[in-house]
């Protein structure tokens, strides 16, 4: 990412734009990953991986649009850079985080409505 500040040929912004792509979906993959292994079996895996896709799709909807704002406003591909590379080490702490060897919690909390069929 910091390539491109760099970058003032279409090579080097092809091989930032490669190392960018590559880093994305490693990313995807390990956060898959980190969701099936860090669950103690499969309906946590599931219910897990549905509350963070839901969110990090939310979340991933409205980056293009507050990038685009924010260039239309400053006019400079700077700003933008510095707020994905703050965005990066945001992933960077939370993959450090997620990739510890540890299970979460499995809550077994038992509601009665659930248990009698009503709610499934």
């Amino acid at each position: 990412m910091t390539l491109l500040f760099f970058a003032k040929t279409k090579f080097l912004i092809m091989i930032s734009l490669l190392f960018m792509g590559l880093s994305a979906g490693g990313g995807i993959s390990l956060a898959i990953l980190f969701l099936s292994f860090r669950t103690p079996n499969a309906k946590k895996a599931a219910e897990l991986s549905g509350m963070a896709q839901s969110a990090g799709y939310l979340i991933a909807s409205i980056g293009p649009i507050l990038i685009g704002f924010l260039f239309d406003l400053t006019n400079s591909w700077n700003s933008t850079i510095i707020i994905l590379i703050i965005a990066i080490l945001f992933l960077i702490f939370c993959g450090i985080k997620a990739g510890k060897d540890e299970v979460t919690f499995a809550w077994n909390i038992k509601i009665p409505a659930c248990n009698a069929g009503i709610l499934n």
